[in-house]
């Protein structure tokens, strides 16, 4: 059996022909419509994918894209090794420059623009639409990243492709290679209905013993979908093949599923189905009775495998997250739940697998659906990156470059959060340097600090200050804890000038009278003939010579400062004192 993991390297991102191009389409363009430039870019998206050959890369600029003029089976189609990508103004020249939040990129199902009233597929004002908005058929290499999906109905009566998929439907029989790879990536899907997977759903069905279909959902977020069944859908195998699919860094909110659930993990004949749930929140969907996800397997020679770690469950009906399929005579055939958030304490899988709390998320803001966790809120830096438990042997997840469902940088710390973000803090400190130390611009009340390498996200032990003497050339950020709870973390500030000052830890040096109001003593065994004082911001305040044991600060304004007691260029010691009113 072929079994190829998704989180391995694989020859996706690969051009699939020489002569591959870019291409772009603005449907605001006035050129000549060759889609060889933004100024001379398609105006319509479906005739450039049909004038696109296999591996081309496409750019979209922001608007909102029809399908075609097919009726309900227009969709947009991408080709094998097709990269298409969303979230341009038009004037970009490299793919980083793209903004997707700053320049929404619609891919519309409702071809008459007249959807209204309930959101269910039985609506009436959505029987225009189109059955799938996207659809990945039988080719290899796809990937799509950047736009929002929205409008499909994948409603017919009649079992088939028409009711199932009404987002991204990806689905195939038989490739060149035998193995089909489909990425869907930053993208928003949303206002789907469907009988089944009103979101997205991967279904394979070949012909060739040892088939493989491999699928990487990441970054997405869905929300307001309905279907009848799941939300999300992966099966339909036949003997001997495989699905893997991965979901990654995914906010699934608000969905509903009259008599499904957000997931199915199911499994036919002598086939497989692996999935692996890495770092979601998955919050506030209408299911019912029915748990968040469903396992199981058809019959007792088919394989089904899930694998669970560093998401957060929240309000999702039922009960309880996980169930066997009532549909599936067989239970899944392996499962690993690590380092997960759920509240509902009679679910079993919780406490008998490792790193799970027990807890409800304290979110940002529930009720404008912001579903960070806030900085004290259970679950900060309580993932796992390593995946120890059960089942980590089928594992390996990379997180060098990984972001989160915002594209914040994940993880930044000791450890990655879970759920799909990385929590809010205060971002508003800032590292200053001056003099060869970095100062937070932050003080008050119970407030105590942590330095950090910006390079290994490692802490610097004992660095525990508001300033850092640095001791090597680097980068270097701070983070906060306020009452017990890590509430800010700083930007990284640069130092690159180590080779002029060196620290000498055994420097003993007393200021007093601390707080002082004029003259501030010094006392150290050492010879300190200059002394600088910083203030909280790293402005340097005054630099003076030391004839005597003291320094006159009585010119400096009230306030907390730090005073570098020098020997020649070296700083050999560095105290804080409080300047009186």
């Amino acid at each position: 059996m072929k079994r190829t993991l998704l989180f391995l390297a694989t020859l996706m991102g690969l051009a699939f022909n020489a002569s591959a191009a870019r291409i772009y389409v603005n449907l605001n363009a006035t050129g000549n419509n060759s889609g060889t430039s933004w100024s001379n870019a398609y105006t319509s998206l479906a005739n450039a994918l049909n004038q696109a050959q296999s591996g081309d890369e496409i750019w979209v600029a922001q608007g909102t894209y029809l399908p075609g003029t097919t009726g309900r089976h227009s969709t947009f189609a991408l080709k094998t090794f097709m990269h298409l990508y969303g979230g341009f103004n038009g004037t970009e020249t490299l793919l980083e420059q793209r903004d997707p939040q700053a320049y929404p990129t619609i891919l519309e199902g409702d071809l008459m623009g007249n959807d209204s009233g309930v959101l269910t597929y039985t609506n009436s004002t959505r029987s225009d639409n189109v059955y799938s908005v996207v659809t990945i058929d039988n080719v290899d290499g796809a990937e799509i990243d950047g736009f929002i999906i929205q409008g499909g109905n994948a409603n017919s009566s009649v079992k088939g492709p028409e009711r199932y998929g009404a987002g991204v439907y990806i689905t195939g029989s038989n490739v060149a290679d035998g193995t089909i790879n489909a990425t869907v990536r930053n993208c928003t899907i949303r206002y789907c209905t469907a009988v089944y997977s009103c979101a997205v759903q991967a279904k394979h069905y070949p012909s060739t013993s040892g088939d493989a279909m491999n699928v990487r959902y990441e970054n997405l977020i869905v929300h307001d979908n309905q279907a009848e069944g799941n939300v999300f859908g992966g099966g339909g195998n036949t003997s001997d093949n495989s699905i893997t699919y991965v979901v990654a860094n995914c906010l699934i909110y608000n969905n509903t599923s009259s008599t499904g659930y957000v997931a199915v993990i199911d499994a036919q004949l002598s086939g497989s189905i692996e999935a692996y749930w890495v770092n979601n929140t998955i919050v506030n969907n209408n299911l019912g009775s029915t748990p968040a996800i469903g396992l199981g397997r058809y019959n007792s020679s088919a394989t089904s495998e899930g694998y669970f770690y560093n998401n957060v469950f929240h309000n999702n009906g039922g009960g309880h997250e996980f169930d066997q399929h009532p549909g599936l005579a067989w239970g899944v055939s392996v499962f690993a739940f690590h380092n997960n958030m759920v509240e509902n304490p009679d679910y079993t899988e919780a406490t008998s697998h490792s790193g799970n709390i027990v807890d409800v998320p304290d979110f940002v803001n529930e009720a404008t659906d912001d579903f960070r966790l806030t900085a004290c809120s259970p679950g900060g830096e309580d993932g796992d990156t390593l995946f120890t438990g059960s089942g980590q042997a089928h594992l390996s997840f990379n997180y060098t470059g990984q972001t989160d469902a915002l594209g914040s940088i994940r993880y930044f710390g000791s450890q990655v959060d879970m759920g799909a973000y990385e929590r809010s803090f205060d971002t508003s400190i800032e590292v200053v340097a001056s003099a060869g130390l970095l100062y937070a611009n932050l003080s008050g009340s119970n407030i105590t600090y942590q330095w950090f390498d910006c390079a290994t996200g490692i802490p610097l032990p004992g660095e525990t200050d508001d300033s850092l003497h640095v001791t090597a050339n680097g980068s270097y950020y701070v983070e906060i804890t306020e009452d017990s709870c890590l509430t800010a973390r700083s930007a990284c500030g640069e130092i690159n000038t180590v080779s002029l000052i060196e620290k000498r830890a055994s420097v003993v040096m007393d200021l007093f009278p601390n707080p002082v109001s004029d003259r501030l003593h010094i006392s150290s065994q050492e010879n300190i003939d200059q002394v600088t004082i910083v203030d909280i911001s790293g402005c340097v305040v005054l630099k003076t010579g030391l004839n005597e044991n003291y320094v006159d600060v009585s010119l400096l304004r009230p306030g907390v400062y730090i005073l570098l007691a020098q020997e020649g260029d070296q700083v050999i010691a560095k105290g804080r004192f409080n300047r009186l009113p």
